[in-house]
């Protein structure tokens, strides 16, 4: 009787973990990294601003791209660079001293064969 409470507990915890997960990550998922949004972005506007247009802090979004970046030899300028990477574009916000939008790249996103499932999970969980 008791293994029986033991497999049980088991179960349930292992079923409330893999729940947990499942939530956490259908909900990171959810961004408006695109074109349309970066149209947006207007120079002066704060990271505040910026990150409720994306809905998401800064971060890699994507399902396993590479940005691809071709810009002017003046990026260096700016004291403050983000960046929100999604499945078909990366941008760069770069703000000024007063943390107000400077300067805003657009860039391409470079898609790969699709990876195996155990190297989505580490991708997923950064191992």
């Amino acid at each position: 009787m008791k293994r029986r409470r033991l497999l049980l507990l088991m179960g349930l915890v292992t079923t409330a973990a893999t729940m947990g997960c499942l939530a956490l990550w259908l909900t990171s998922l959810r961004h408006r990294i695109n074109e349309e949004s970066v149209k947006l972005i207007q120079e002066g506007m704060t990271q505040a601003e910026v990150q409720a247009v994306f809905g998401v802090p800064p971060g890699d979004y994507s399902n396993g791209g590479i940005p691809v970046y071709l810009r002017d030899s003046d990026w260096l300028e700016p004291v403050d660079r983000k960046e929100w990477i999604g499945d078909a574009v990366a941008v760069e916000v770069f703000f000024d001293s007063a943390g107000k939008v400077q300067r805003v790249y657009q860039n391409q996103v470079a898609q790969f064969p699709d990876e195996s499932l155990p190297a989505k999970v580490r991708r997923w969980f950064g191992m």
